[in-house]
């Protein structure tokens, strides 16, 4: 019997994705999407949030400045504000970058299982990882934790 999980010599190894391999990871997204938009602003900002939204007054060296007294390094406060001088300061802006976090790591995530395990193993992946109630709610908050999940690939 043919193992659906066996590593492929093909163009699997190379990268190459297919037509149904996009579709599959663009249903995904779009469901990871509708997940976390229907619920993003549901929530008040809580303390850790706040203090990403105050870190946005200042510069890049002021917010150098103040990450020093927190525990997180500064590049994902500097990515934030970046993206906020984007899109804005609004509670959804600000969440909506760990999601955009997730759903990059969620690419990520299928192409490395897509070349290691096949494509079977890619799309059941991609199809828990965008149902995944952990995932959708760290892609809810104005936190780290998409960049994190990002950066474990």
């Amino acid at each position: 019997m043919k193992n659906p999980f066996a590593r492929r010599k093909n163009n699997v190894a190379l990268g190459v994705l297919t037509k149904k391999d996009i579709l599959a990871l663009l249903v995904a997204l779009a469901v990871y999407a509708t997940l976390t938009l229907g619920n993003i602003t549901r929530w008040s900002i809580w303390f850790d949030e706040a203090f990403t939204a105050y870190l946005l007054r200042h510069d890049f060296v002021g917010m150098t400045h103040y990450t020093a007294l927190d525990v997180h390094p500064p590049l994902y406060y500097w990515l934030v504000k970046i993206w906020s001088m984007l899109f804005g300061t609004t509670e959804l802006s600000l969440r909506s970058f760990s999601m955009v976090g997730m759903m990059a790591a969620m690419i990520v995530a299928f192409m490395f299982v897509r070349r290691e395990f096949g494509r079977l193993a890619a799309w059941l992946g991609a199809g828990f990882m965008a149902i995944s109630p952990l995932l959708i709610r760290y892609g809810e908050e104005a936190r780290m934790y998409g960049l994190v999940c990002l950066s474990l690939f």
